[in-house]
């Protein structure tokens, strides 16, 4: 029986361009907070995994996206929301409720506090990229 990976995070400090090239690869549509509003869920055209469409010559469209000064956007694998005990509507709802609450704290904080609200103990992996202009 393999070990379960002990919790990690990773924290970078740069400042990110206002417009962002995204694309996704099957994982759930990234959320945008700004100041004193709801976060907002981004339609992207959704793509294959990762891993099954380059290799099955598919290709990933980009789509453009502006990030206003002073918001926070995240980027998350459904590993993050995903629960058998809730729908993605629900699961989603959570996320936006949870990143209301975090979006202004430090980037760093904001990630941990989102993880253990949504996914104390996940049962799949969890990725999460915040960033915040």
């Amino acid at each position: 029986m393999r070990k379960p990976a002990p919790p990690a995070s990773t924290a970078s400090t740069t400042r990110p361009p206002p417009d962002w090239d995204i694309a996704r690869a099957g994982h759930p549509p990234p959320a945008l907070a700004r100041p004193g509003r709801a976060p907002v869920f981004r339609d992207l055209p959704p793509g294959l995994p990762l891993g099954i469409g380059v290799a099955g010559g598919g290709h990933y469209q980009a789509t453009r996206l502006h990030v206003p000064r002073h918001s926070t956007l995240v980027l998350y694998t459904d590993g993050l929301i995903e629960s058998p005990a809730a729908d993605m509507s629900t699961a989603m709802a959570r996320l936006a409720r949870t990143f209301t609450n975090v979006s202004q704290l430090p980037v760093t904080e904001a990630c941990d506090t989102l993880l253990a609200a949504l996914a104390p103990s996940p049962a799949d992996d969890v990725a999460v990229l915040m960033a915040r202009t």
